[in-house]
């Protein structure tokens, strides 16, 4: 494979521009004009002639920057050096959602921003995401705590016969259910009897697997004798989601989650982990419609009600560690007094529904990718485009830019790499942190990629057009440098990472690590025109303040020394960031979400990291240098993982609803 040669574009300059050092010389009043005609076209998305909600005429809507109303600013107003627009960053419009409850997600940047700033505004006593009027909201559903975040995928009812009177053979649910336990369960005009005693329980087990990686909610209602039944009785029925089967012969069901009905008790107990964490009183006849959900996050609530009402018994809480493996329905319990003629404990009208929630840290797959180079030339910074029939992926080994292209639009764990391909480098400066977006034209002549790359010897971000080949079709362009920054000390930018303007029209945003002479590592952002040629450093905003480290020794957090790395998306009618942090010797990845159209504030969600070392395997001590695309329902994700001996470039992925692609 021919190797070539990066040269850096020099662009003519005159006057004041004449000591620009190594970068794209636009005239600065003509960068300035261009981005504010964008800026003031995206400032009435949607159109301005309909005001909203307590703006009136017909004046541009509010944006917001730092918290406060913004009216676009005077971006040629400054004294300073420094390229600062402090108006707004517009993204473009969501289409509106609709969470489960029927509630609409979408809402405007003044509401929204008030989910943000960590006040109680409407005095309910709780504030920003735990205020149901935020929970809702795409930055505030990233954590994945509520089920109205959630869609259904499938709600599967028990494959039984209504009519069938008899055990599981009779009944021809054989093929459908594993029986345990003796005396074996029964089937009675469509529900489910336990005929366990006080050797151990009985029961069925549905062959069918679910994912709780997704998120469960069992439902059915329960009816066990109380008031019928003696201290010394028996009598119960569960409904639980078990990880390794059926129990022995003489055994008790004891479930990953679950919830059981108990006559002697009049009370139903909330199992987890196989174990008993609370109960609530159940009265009258004993019969209880019961809602058990299980969210990604572990998160597990119980709603307990009067069978065809919306007469409460209670709502139980409780949390679990969360699971990836599959797990099955159990139906199980005990029923000695059968024969006496009397009620006895059974499950009817059972259901088990299969959610799709978000859950930031449920990876359902987390394996390395077959590279053809290892230690002591590592890895760094993996990226990937996935377009024109074909993958391209990126990494950087030793300061030059490595670039591989693959048939077909996917990546799996084992891919075989080509040990050649385009080799993206210039003399005396070293490259890294490669970030690559698929073109649908390159120079309006044909279909390929754009690159951007952090130039470690002058500290700037480059950009560099690439065809379907991986190999260069122009010339370098600084489109970002130290300079741009002075004002805040700013050493060098790496880490690029680019968000594009959905349509292609519009501000593109270019977030980058900046290092600062006082040592200190923060994330920044510049808006681009469209086609990401030139950047303008944006006033800082609580990305900034939030992602700014000093090393604190003592203090825990995952990402205390320093950040690095961002990978920013847009998913679920939001952007998320994925940002690498660094506590000592050892790397995790954090993860940060806005749904403000201006980029201004972020949720870090959640606090603690969505990936991090898992104690074995390839990746068992640190996993750093995200590189994160969002495919409709699902995200991927690759990293370099480490296990101290090597660091390889891993693929981890998982599912994540997507609202705002959603019919």
């Amino acid at each position: 494979m021919k190797i070539k040669h990066l040269r850096h574009e020099r662009a003519a300059s005159t006057g004041a521009e004449a000591g620009a050092s190594r970068r794209n010389v636009v005239p600065f009043c003509a960068k300035r004009a261009a981005l504010g005609v964008l800026l003031a076209a995206l400032a009435c998305l949607g159109g301005c002639t309909a005001a909203p909600d307590g703006v009136g005429g017909t004046e541009p809507p509010p944006t917001f920057l730092d918290g406060g109303l913004a009216d676009g600013g005077d971006a040629g107003s400054r004294d300073s050096d420094a390229e600062v627009i402090d108006g707004a960053m517009a993204m473009p419009a969501r289409a509106e959602g609709v969470g489960r409850g029927g509630n609409v997600v979408d809402a405007t940047d003044l509401e929204r921003a008030s989910c943000y700033d960590g006040e109680d505004n409407n005095a309910d006593g709780v504030f920003d995401c735990a205020d149901p009027g935020c929970a809702r909201t795409p930055s505030c559903c990233v954590a994945g705590e509520s089920i109205d975040c959630c869609t259904s995928v499938e709600r599967a009812a028990l494959p039984v016969d209504a009519s069938c009177i008899g055990t599981l053979a009779s009944c021809a649910l054989a093929g459908d259910f594993l029986g345990f336990g003796e005396p074996a369960a029964r089937f009675q005009r469509g529900a489910f009897l336990p005929l366990g005693d006080a050797t151990g329980d009985s029961g069925a087990i549905l062959v069918k697997p679910f994912e709780p990686a997704s998120g469960l909610v069992v439902r059915g209602t329960l009816a066990t004798p109380i008031g019928a039944c003696g201290a010394g009785c028996f009598e119960s029925v569960g409904l639980g989601l078990v990880t390794e089967g059926a129990p022995g012969p003489a055994g008790s069901v004891r479930p990953w989650v679950g919830v059981v009905a108990s006559a002697s008790r009049a009370d139903l107990a909330l199992v987890v982990g196989g174990d008993v964490v609370d109960r609530l009183a159940i009265t009258g006849d004993g019969r209880v419609a019961v809602e058990l959900t299980v969210l990604p996050t572990g998160s597990v609530r119980l709603d307990a009600r009067v069978p065809g009402t919306d007469v409460p018994f209670g709502t139980l809480i409780a949390r679990v560690t969360p699971r990836t493996a599959p797990v099955q329905l159990a139906l199980y319990g005990r029923g000695i007094n059968v024969s006496a003629g009397g009620m006895t404990s059974e499950a009817s009208d059972v259901s088990v529904e299969s959610l799709l929630c978000p859950s930031p840290s449920g990876w359902l797959t987390r394996d390395a990718l077959a590279t053809p180079l290892t230690a002591p030339a590592a890895p760094n910074a993996p990226a990937v485009a996935y377009g024109n029939r074909q993958t391209l992926l990126a990494w950087e080994q030793e300061g030059i830019v490595q670039l591989r292209v693959l048939p077909g639009e996917s990546l799996a764990p084992g891919t075989a790499l080509p040990s050649n391909g385009p080799t993206l480098f210039a003399p005396d400066e070293p490259f890294g942190d490669p970030d690559v977006h698929v073109d649908v034209s390159t120079g309006g002549t044909a279909p390929g990629y754009t690159l951007y790359v952090a130039n470690r010897a002058t500290g700037a971000i480059e950009r560099v057009l690439l065809d379907t080949d991986g190999m260069p079709t122009g010339t370098r362009l600084v489109v970002a440098s130290p300079a741009d920054l002075s004002l805040m000390g700013v050493a060098a930018l790496d880490g690029p990472s680019v968000l594009r303007p959905e349509g292609g029209a519009g501000i593109a945003h270019l977030f980058a690590r900046a290092r600062l002479t006082s040592g200190e590592t923060r994330l920044v952002r510049f808006a681009m025109t469209p086609e990401g040629r030139d950047a303008v450093a944006v006033a800082p905003s609580d990305l900034d303040a939030a992602t700014v480290r000093v090393q604190q020794p003592g203090f825990g957090a995952f990402d205390r020394d320093e950040v690095a790395a961002p990978s920013v998306y847009r998913h679920d009618g939001g952007v998320q960031l994925a940002f690498a942090g660094r506590s000592g010797a050892r790397w995790a990845i954090g993860l940060m979400s806005t749904d403000l159209r201006d980029l201004s504030r972020w949720h870090a969600e959640p606090v603690t990291p969505v990936l991090a070392g898992d104690a074995d395997g390839f990746d068992a001590l640190t996993v750093r240098d995200p590189a994160v695309v969002a495919r409709r329902a699902d995200i991927e994700m690759l990293y370099i993982g480490s296990d101290g001996a090597r660091d390889v470039i891993g693929l981890a992925t998982r599912r994540a609803p997507d609202r705002a692609s959603m019919p």
